[in-house]
Parts: C-alpha cells; sequence; structure tokens
C-alpha cells in the first residue's frame, strides 16, 4: 500500500483545513486533525474549542501547525450499550463504561460494559443489536482500549473500550473513526500497547490527542505507556506524526499540489506509519519508516517510475508517493502473477553492471561473504527455538553454504537489485497496469532470491510454473545463463535470509511491538530446513 502526505501554510494544514473540508475518502473520518466545525447530531449543539467544556492541549505545537481545536460532533449511528452508568451519557450519545479492563486481563468474550461502534449488519458480520454484539464470540471482532496522552507527552488516561470489526491490529482507520464517534475524540495512533493472536480480541493502544470534551471519562492507566525506551519509532512519541506531516505538506506545495482535506491516518505499527491525502492531484500518501527500513526512502526516487509509483518526495524515512489506481494484488491468478515476474525481472536487468550505484545507497548486502555472516549470526540468537534434530540438519545446510553461493555465482546470472519481499500483496494495480511496492528490505544479491517470498505464496504445480517464469525472463536476456540452476541453488537462502530479515526486525523494534514477529526467524530457518532437498523446493 502506497503512503500519504500533509499540506500548506506556514508548516500547517492551509486554508481548506481551516475551511473545515473534510476528506473525500471518508466524509464520517475525523481524519487527522478534522475541520474546525461539525454538524452535531439532531439535538445536540455543536461546539467549537472556545467551549469551555472542551479540554486543549498542547496548544503551543499543534497551533503553530494552523490545527483547529473543537468539541465533539458525532454520528447518530454511536448507541449506548447494556451495562453502562446511567448518569454518565456524552454529547455524542455513547456512554462510560462500569469498569475498564486491566492491562493483563485477557477476557474469551466480549466485556458487555464496551462502546459497540457501527453495529450494523455490514459491520459486524451481521449482528444487528447492541446486545447481541456485547454476548458475541470475540472471534468476529476486537475490543480496544485507548491509552490517550497529548502530543507534548502528558499522560491523561484511558478511554473506554470500544468494539470495531476483527481485522489486522496494525490497520488504524477503523479505530480512529470508532474513537471519534464514541467520544468525539480526535486521536493519532502512536503505538499498539496490547494484542491477542489473531485478528480479533481485546487489544490496546497508545494515542494522542490535541481536546477532549470535559465530560468523557478517562481512567487512571495501569502501567505507564510513556515510559522511555531507546528503541521507540519516532513516530511512536507524542507528537512524532507532526514532523512526518509536516514534510509532507510542503512537499505538496513544492509540487503544486493542494491538499483537499485532513489526512487519514491508515496504519501505524514497527515497520512503517502510513496516512493518505485527498488532494487536487487525487490520492496521495505519506509513508515514514523506521531507520533499519528507510533504504525505500533512498531506492525509489531512482527507480524506473513506470514500475514502482510516481515519487512526490523523499526524506530520510519518508516517501510521499502519488496513488496506484486498483486492489493490492494478494488474489490474482497465476497468469497475472507471471507477469508481475517479468515486471520485477525487467527492473532488475536495469541495474546490471550498477552495482556501486547501489552500493551507495546502502542496500542491505546479499552477496556470499556478508550473507553468510548474518545468517551465522540470526542462527547462533535462535538456536534455542530448534530441536536437535533440525540443528543438525541446519548445520549441514550452513557448513555448504560457501559452495553453493560459489556455485550460484557460475550460473551466470548477475548479482543485482534485490526486493527481498516480492510477493502479489506488495503488487498494486488493475488491467494490466502494475506497480510494485514496499521496497524496504531491499538488498543486493543474486536476483533468483526474489522467489522466496512469491512462492510462500503458492503450492504445487502453480509453484513450478513460478519458477519458470523467472527462468524465462532471465534465460531470455541472457541465453548463456543457467537461471534453472540458480534458482535450486536459491531455494534454501531466501528463508536463510528471511530469518535475518525477521531478526534486524526483532532487534530494533521495543517489547510490545515484537508480537507481531515473535518466532518468525525460527520458522524461517525451518523452511529453510524444508526445502534443501531441490526437488522438494520445486515439487
Amino acid at each position: 500500500m502506497p503512503p500519504g502526505d500533509d499540506g500548506p501554510d506556514a508548516a500547517g494544514f492551509g486554508a481548506d483545513a481551516a475551511r473545515g473540508d473534510r476528506s473525500a475518502d471518508h466524509p464520517d473520518d475525523p481524519g487527522c486533525f478534522g475541520p474546525p466545525y461539525h454538524t452535531a447530531p439532531e439535538g445536540k449543539a455543536s461546539r467549537t474549542a472556545r467551549d469551555p467544556d472542551v479540554k486543549e492541549f498542547g496548544r503551543s505545537g499543534w497551533s503553530d501547525l494552523g490545527c483547529r481545536r473543537e468539541g465533539p460532533g458525532a454520528s447518530a449511528s454511536t448507541r449506548p450499550v447494556r451495562g453502562v452508568l446511567d448518569g454518565l451519557t456524552s454529547s455524542t450519545g455513547c456512554r462510560a463504561v462500569r469498569s475498564w479492563p486491566r492491562a493483563d486481563s485477557v477476557r474469551p468474550r466480549r466485556d458487555a460494559n464496551a462502546v459497540v461502534v457501527g453495529a450494523g449488519p455490514s459491520e459486524l458480520g451481521g449482528l444487528g443489536d447492541a446486545e447481541s454484539v456485547a454476548s458475541a464470540p470475540m472471534d468476529a471482532h476486537r475490543e480496544v482500549v485507548v491509552v490517550l496522552c497529548t502530543p507534548d507527552g502528558e499522560l491523561l488516561g484511558e478511554l473506554p473500550p470500544v468494539v470495531i470489526p476483527a481485522g489486522w491490529w496494525r490497520d488504524v482507520e477503523d479505530l480512529v473513526s470508532a474513537v471519534w464517534r464514541a467520544f468525539g475524540v480526535r486521536v493519532r495512533i502512536l503505538r499498539i500497547l496490547r494484542m491477542p493472536d489473531g485478528d480479533a480480541g481485546w487489544g490496546r493502544y497508545l494515542a494522542e490527542t490535541d481536546t477532549i470534551p470535559a465530560e468523557v471519562s478517562l481512567h487512571p492507566p495501569d502501567d505507564d505507556p510513556l515510559a522511555e525506551e531507546p528503541r521507540r519509532l519516532r513516530y511512536a512519541q507524542p507528537g512524532g506524526h507532526r514532523t512526518d506531516l509536516g514534510w509532507a505538506w510542503e512537499t505538496l506545495r513544492r509540487n503544486g499540489i493542494t491538499p483537499l482535506g485532513s489526512p487519514i491516518q491508515v496504519r501505524t505499527w514497527n515497520l512503517s506509519s502510513i496516512w493518505r491525502f485527498s488532494t487536487s492531484a487525487g490520492k496521495v500518501w505519506l509513508k515514514a519508516t523506521p531507520a533499519f527500513c528507510d533504504v525505500e526512502a533512498r531506492l525509489l526516487p531512482v527507480l524506473d517510475p513506470g514500475v514502482v509509483p510516481e515519487v512526490f518526495g523523499a526524506d530520510s524515512g519518508r516517501v510521499l508517493l502519488a496513488d496506484v489506481h486498483g486492489t493490492d494484488q494478494y488474489e490474482a491468478n497465476l497468469v497475472t502473477r507471471c507477469g508481475f515476474i517479468g515486471l520485477l525481472v525487467g527492473l532488475q536487468q536495469q541495474w546490471i553492471g550498477r552495482v556501486k550505484e547501489l552500493e551507495a545507497l546502502a542496500l542491505n548486502d546479499y552477496r556470499a561473504a556478508p550473507a553468510i555472516a548474518a545468517i551465522e549470526s540470526t542462527i547462533d540468537r535462535e538456536v534455542g527455538a530448534l530441536d536437535p534434530e533440525e540443528r543438525r540438519r541446519l548445520t549441514r545446510l550452513v557448513d555448504g553454504l560457501p559452495r553453493r553461493f560459489a556455485a550460484l555465482e557460475a550460473c551466470g546470472v548477475p548479482e543485482t537489485l534485490v526486493h527481498a519481499d516480492f510477493h502479489p500483496g506488495n503488487v498494486r494495480g488493475e488491467g494490466g497496469d502494475y506497480r510494485i511496492l514496499d521496497w524496504a528490505d531491499s538488498a543486493i544479491g543474486n536476483p533468483l532470491l526474489d522467489l522466496r517470498p512469491t512462492l510462500e505464496y503458492l503450492s504445487g504445480a502453480e509453484r513450478a510454473k513460478v519458477v519458470e517464469a523467472f527462468v524465462t525472463g532471465w534465460q531470455r536476456t541472457l541465453p548463456g545463463c543457467d537461471a534453472r540452476r540458480a534458482a535450486e541453488l536459491a531455494a534454501p537462502l531466501g528463508p536463510l535470509l528471511g530469518a535475518v530479515t525477521y531478526r534486524r526486525f526483532l532487534d530494533n523494534i521495543e517489547p510490545s511491538e515484537r508480537p507481531y514477529h515473535d518466532g518468525d526467524p525460527a520458522r524461517a530457518l525451518r523452511r529453510a530446513i524444508e526445502i534443501t532437498d531441490v526437488a522438494t523446493t520445486l515439487a
């Protein structure tokens, strides 16, 4: 998915935002710094930041960016649920809960006191009333507690839990909208604090807000989510989104692009922060990444614009990209997927003989010596997760790596650009017009290493056809090379280097973010063991 941006006016959010225009993408969504005035629910008065009942935070910081503060406006679809305190109804029509879950609590079914947002058939799988949702199993929904702080780092407290549809925990657009609709509080999600396994269950986030209605009840959290952590990402800290959004807004201005509403926060996790904007040039995406993934910002501007999204700007750890019309291609058929391979191979061939340029961009290095050293180091860290037989087989594989890399080089497929996470979900488009996304793991190495993530999405005969597409693409350009043998030799190297990547993630993210990747290095090592037999790999 491409990234997002921000807007003009004294490093602020511009005249359109000041007038109160909403994002055209999601008219019910509060966006990031929504408009200053809102239509209130029927029978309720709308309020502005001048209302004494509205608490305001971070005035010196965000007002410098042209941000206006306001009271809550709420969707009429927001409803109270069973088990609430009668005297604590907020102006949005939602009510405070009787109690908050503790940070370490685990409940198999929904808390009857949670605020259900959007509990209609289309959003919650056909459960039409709040009481039904409150008693439904947690396999279909997420129950989320949001801890609030100010952009200046003052801890405010926990909101009551809200219930939203199940989904990836890193995707936060629904959550931001739900908090606005339930409590009239505009938030920017900073980071995950707790998540269960799977796409449903009970989770907890930290978010910042500029204003909060006085009647919204907050509960003191059981822990301090603002405690210092040396690995905390820039955009996961209070005020952290400000720099990225301000840069993007200025970049839009330099490109002559006018924002048409508030930015929408789409995703945040340990690998990226993504925002979407409606602009005079269509949708624009801001993607910010941590330092260990910032190769993408260096690489994208020099890649063929017919293969990657149009780049409006790139800076340290962030890019501003044009939208790619269409969808992410997770469900593409086999013929279409083989076409994606041709797109990648054509780009890789443009970089043959240009390894020095790639070195100057500080890409990951998957050539023999650095790759073997990184693999051995990762195995030393993960060996405790493997059983004795797995360790024995892995040792035999690693002992043969120098010979394997030498044989790979002898195949005549030159080292070039490697995407390193090439799968259908990282291709977007429609009707034969596609772009390859997400270059944050890219490297220098043998291009057949890109087989690994592609094959993981396929089985049986489909894998053989994908391998054939890679082989044909290279042998057509370099008739003397043995791309088929290179594919066989590269097969176990892909998951070995995948383990290196996952280990790098875990080494650079704070503990609360690790559930996204826990166990991934060991799983990748087991996969390398399984496919060491080349016949099994290409079956």
